[in-house]
């Protein structure tokens, strides 16, 4: 993987056993798998107990004491410093850090690398604020990475994750490919990472240098990206690469950003086959060059199925040279406005009489329990009729959580046609790709 990881970070032993499980994502739900409740606010103090009434000051605080089936409850506030949670939880009793208010618990440390890396296995991170540079000097490339197996990143908002030369960043990224199993990426709001063509980033267009940006980086296998909404990145939305076999990418939107999804496996462990990744019921819109990008090794059971792409360089999903074979296609929507309700004012829910209602699919990699999530970003149940809608949203569903909405700012302005000369493009380890291979 680029950037170095492991060469700083040491190995980590994991389990090696694939145990297959869905979880039921409730926000803010607390289990009592164990008796220990955390709490953190920033006028606590690190030598409190971590009660209610007498709070921990930091997460980090949270974060050492935290055992299987713990909860650390963060209350509003800014929190300044990087995290690393390192103790494991249990499938039956998972360790989990949870915001009190979406979005109201901020962490941001503009002079870290990493804002939080997730170590331990079965650990939730649920409805942080993650940022990194809004306009100051930062070294921050990366807001959370996921190294446990079974980790669950799930309705944050990550953004504004790129170094002081606005050239690299990822917002969420999993790690440890070979034994780290089972990450699911639920439900969180991802923009503005990386990409010198942004405002604040001094507006060049060169793409050798802001092709950097990655909104999700999905490095393992058995993983689940779902309900997540993605926009303003100086690469892709969302990037498949080293091992992400059997993997689950579905309901997700991506936006206004250099390209929306590249999907395969290629480098390190080497032993990765791009097999058994189902692409589905997902909306690619207002990419400058492709919409889904099929690219390094990719197994023929993988699927590109009920994705709609619209207004992107490419619509198709292909590579420069070829299109996946008809056998991992189906029903696909290309050039199809989704008729979100709108877009510019961050109201990203499809609109009556959107082609993405009950459009959606329910076909999955028989070594995987489901392909489709119970619920959709704003929390509503799916599906709400007979089937499933494309996208995050599920028309007509009560929702269960209102976060603000954002607008998108700044991002690439799509060009409509693939460009007549080809740009200089990286592959996942920086190196410039030969024209063949784009």
């Amino acid at each position: 993987m680029f950037f170095g990881y492991d060469k700083v970070f040491p190995t980590i032993r994991r389990r090696l056993s694939i145990l297959l499980a869905t979880f039921s994502v409730g926000f803010l739900t607390i289990t009592s798998a164990h008796a220990a409740n955390y709490y953190v606010a920033t006028n606590g103090s690190d030598s409190n107990p971590g009660s209610e009434a007498e709070p921990f000051k930091t997460i980090q605080k949270g974060a050492d004491v935290a055992k299987a089936g713990d909860t650390v409850m963060v209350l509003p506030g800014t929190y300044i410093g990087a995290i690393t949670n390192k103790n494991d939880g249990t499938a039956s009793a998972r360790i989990r850090f949870v915001s009190k208010e979406r979005w109201a618990a901020k962490v941001a440390a503009p002079r870290s690398p990493i804002l939080w890396r997730s170590i331990g296995d079965y650990v939730d991170i649920e409805g942080f604020e993650i940022t990194g540079n809004t306009g100051g000097t930062s070294n921050t490339y990366m807001g959370i990475i996921a190294y446990g197996t079974y980790s669950r990143i799930m309705y944050n908002h990550v953004h504004n994750i790129r170094t002081s030369d606005c050239n690299r960043g990822i917002g969420i990224d999993t790690s440890s490919y070979d034994t780290n199993f089972g990450t699911e990426v639920i439900g969180n709001l991802i923009h503005d990472i990386g990409g010198k063509s942004f405002a604040g980033c001094g507006g060049s267009t060169d793409s050798a240098t802001h092709d950097r940006g990655y909104g999700i980086y999905l490095a393992t296998q058995f993983a689940k990206v779902q309900n997540n909404i993605i926009y303003n990145c100086g690469a892709y939305g969302i990037h498949l690469w080293h091992k992400p076999d059997n993997s689950i990418i579905s309901h997700n939107l991506i936006f206004n950003s250099r390209m929306g999804m590249t999907i395969g496996a290629g480098d390190s462990p080497f032993t990765g086959t791009g097999d058994g990744i189902i692409v589905s019921n997902n909306i690619v819109m207002n990419s400058e060059l492709y919409g889904i990008r099929p690219y390094g090794k990719l197994g023929p059971n993988s699927r590109f199925i009920n994705n709609i792409t619209y207004n992107n360089g490419i619509n198709e999903i292909r590579n420069a040279n070829s299109a996946p074979p008809s056998s991992m296609l189906f029903d696909n929507l290309i050039g199809v406005d989704p008729k979100l309700a709108n877009l510019a004012g961050g109201d990203y829910k499809l609109s009556a009489g959107s082609p993405a209602i009950d459009a959606g699919t329910t076909q999955c990699n028989s070594s995987v329990p489901s392909c489709v999530p119970t619920e959709d970003y704003w929390q509503g149940s799916r599906p709400f009729n007979a089937k499933y809608d494309i996208g995050p949203h599920e028309f007509g569903s009560t929702p269960k959580s209102a976060p603000p909405l954002i607008p998108p700012t700044g991002g690439f302005v799509p060009v409509g046609s693939f460009p007549s000369s080809a740009p200089v493009l990286r592959g996942p380890d920086g190196q410039i790709c030969p024209s063949g291979y784009l």
